[in-house]
């Protein structure tokens, strides 16, 4: 692996904390391991990223000098926020007594229905989940 892609790598790997709700406090051992390179290496070719791993520095300041993606970052801010919702919409359903059946499926319409179109792209979906169960 280059020295760009681990540093990629290492990007990547703050940001995920981050959004994972470490906001920092990440030790070098834990950041050196979850890349697969020594501390050493962390210090000797990647020591700028440390202040963005322990917290010291914000990490929206990865994206200014383009060794980061806005757009990258807010796909996975905005992916982490619905994988929360989806959670807190079954614990609300089971607080209730609701039995829950979770269906996965790569073809899905996108989260939130916030337009008539996103509306109908729901109902066409569900109507084909439908279809295939019978009557």
């Amino acid at each position: 692996m280059s020295v760009e892609d681990t540093r990629k790598k290492l990007i990547d790997i703050i940001i995920k904390h981050y959004f994972d709700g470490g906001k920092g406090n990440l030790t070098i051992k834990a950041f050196a391991g979850q890349a697969g390179i020594s501390r050493q290496a962390i210090y000797r070719f990647y020591g700028d990223l440390v202040p963005y791993a322990t917290g010291e520095r914000p990490v929206e300041e990865l994206t200014k000098d383009g060794t980061g993606d806005v757009g990258s970052l807010l796909a996975k801010a905005q992916a982490r926020i619905s994988d929360l919702q989806r959670q807190l919409e079954q614990l609300r359903a089971m607080w209730h007594g609701e039995r829950i059946a979770v269906l996965t499926t790569d073809d899905a319409p996108a989260a939130g229905v916030d337009t008539p179109e996103d509306l109908e792209r729901v109902r066409a979906a569900w109507g084909q989940l439908l279809a295939q169960d019978g009557p």
